[in-house]
């Protein structure tokens, strides 16, 4: 899935483009809950070079939300994200 949008947390006159392309999902323990719950993560492909901040992002299934917070930091959040999806080549 292709994803476009500017950061929440930093003003941007241009866009960042990038890209989904995993979804992972498990069962087991993350902060602040004592109990074993279903997670998914999805798995965000940035493009910054040399696969820096690459990774899985813990999606909120209950609220259907995404937020993808970066360490360089960059704060993607859905609200202001543009998604593309089904691109198939021809």
């Amino acid at each position: 899935m292709y994803v476009y949008g500017k950061p929440d947390n930093k003003p941007s006159a241009g866009i960042y483009p990038f890209i989904l392309d995993g979804l992972k999902e498990c069962h087991g323990r993350i902060d602040n809950v004592p109990y074993d719950i279903d997670v998914n993560y999805i798995h965000a492909n940035f493009g910054f070079g040399n696969g820096y901040q690459d990774g899985y992002y813990l999606m909120d299934i209950e609220k259907t939300t995404i937020t993808f917070e970066t360490t360089v930091p960059l704060i993607f959040k859905d609200q202001a994200l543009t998604m593309i999806a089904n691109i198939k080549l021809k």
